[in-house]
């Protein structure tokens, strides 16, 4: 890739009211956003790119004190402005505690890339190389965002991030509209203003931890609380789960009697060790405490892992369908359905109209009814 111009560097409140004051509330502005979270459970902010009219600045959110943002900020949530992020999910977490909402409207170049057949979850490298055929450097990617001060390589680094993103918008709204896909971005982007998707709930994050199908109910249950108190504590911390309790010591401590549960010490794992690590683990007490909180209790949204003959007749059934679909329209199948939404629809965890419309229309009312009456058909309680 050619050498571009250096970016704007901003580290001060004046410098940052003159650089918005000029894009005088342009139609459209690419961001992204380096953050760290190695260290902590809440983000980082360290740095902002923002590029409009082929003006690229980096703005140093460590030497700006968040409450001189706001000219910043009044951008961001300036609603006639389109921000144009890649992959925004872990972005619009950061400007949703920044700005105390979601901003909007959003375009979202990863998830038009996977509407039109350009890659499912496809990166901002591999997006840009495959439209515009430019290589960008990845050498900066394992960056300290947080040292300073930054050299040019980090800040040239991290100003291609944005760089791009208005010529990759403008190639993809094009091809959106050819296809007469506009109404399928509106549809999926629709999702980003969830604001429940940038807070987690405690009592909910146990739905993270993975291989828990070995544990019974009583020991699920328990699971739940333990993985409640560890969120709430490494909330109030500010550190990563893993360091206040690994997800691997939580299920054990659910699975075992009170009298067996692990030390804190024999708990660290060597890489713990290693990193020196802080970790706060249950003692004894605490986890007797929580086996009998949790006695009377019964596991929350608990499905069977195990499929049934039938299941997996119609799980194939829905495969089919959404490759042929996948082909015709020249996307992926995994864009239309994943498996793992294809079990939740056949297990009756998530009903088939909680896919969308454009998914609806795309495979048909035929399989759609089909499948309705495959899913009547192994519903135990209409047969006779």
């Amino acid at each position: 890739m050619k050498n571009s111009s250096p970016p704007i560097f901003i580290n001060s409140y004046e410098a940052l009211y003159e650089f918005i004051r000029t894009l005088n509330c342009p139609r459209y502005i690419a961001l992204d956003t380096e953050f760290m979270r190695e260290k902590t459970y809440f983000p980082q902010l360290c740095l902002i790119q923002i590029e409009s009219e082929g003006t690229v600045a980096c703005i140093d959110t460590i030497a700006i004190n968040k409450n001189e943002l706001h000219p910043l900020i009044n951008l961001i949530k300036n609603q006639k402005t389109t921000k144009i992020l890649h992959g925004a999910t872990q972005d619009l977490e950061i400007f949703y505690h920044l700005c105390d909402s979601i901003p909007s409207p959003i375009f979202d170049t990863q998830i038009a890339a996977g509407l039109l057949g350009q890659g499912n979850q496809i990166g901002y490298a591999p997006l840009t190389e495959l439209l515009l055929g430019i290589k960008i450097d990845k050498s900066q990617s394992r960056t300290d965002w947080s040292q300073r001060p930054l050299s040019n390589e980090q800040l040239a680094y991290a100003a291609n991030d944005v760089r791009f993103l208005h010529k990759i918008y403008h190639i993809q709204a094009e091809q959106l509209a050819v296809k007469g896909r506009n109404k399928w971005l509106e549809e999926d982007t629709h999702k980003l203003y969830d604001a429940q998707r940038y807070v987690t709930a405690p009592h909910d994050a146990w739905h993270k931890i993975k291989n828990t199908s070995t544990l019974n109910k009583k020991q699920l249950a328990t699971l739940q609380e333990l993985s409640t108190w560890r969120e709430n504590t490494a909330i109030k911390k500010n550190l990563p789960r893993r360091w206040i309790m690994s997800d691997e010591a939580l299920i054990e401590a659910a699975k075992t009697t009170v009298h067996t549960v692990k030390t804190p010490e024999s708990s660290i794992t060597d890489n713990e060790k290693a990193s020196k690590q802080p970790c706060f683990y249950l003692t004894k007490n605490n986890i007797k405490a929580l086996k009998k909180n949790t006695s009377h209790l019964k596991p929350r949204h608990i499905h069977s892992n195990n499929l049934t003959a039938d299941q997996k007749t119609t799980i194939q059934f829905i495969t089919k369908k959404v490759h042929i679909c996948a082909v015709q329209n020249d996307i992926t199948p995994e864009q239309i359905l994943t498996r793992k939404q294809i079990e939740a629809i056949v297990k009756k965890e998530k009903s088939f109209e909680s896919i969308g419309n454009w998914r609806s229309e795309l495979l048909g009312p035929y399989v759609i009814n089909e499948l309705h009456q495959l899913l009547i058909e192994q519903d135990p309680t209409k047969k006779t």
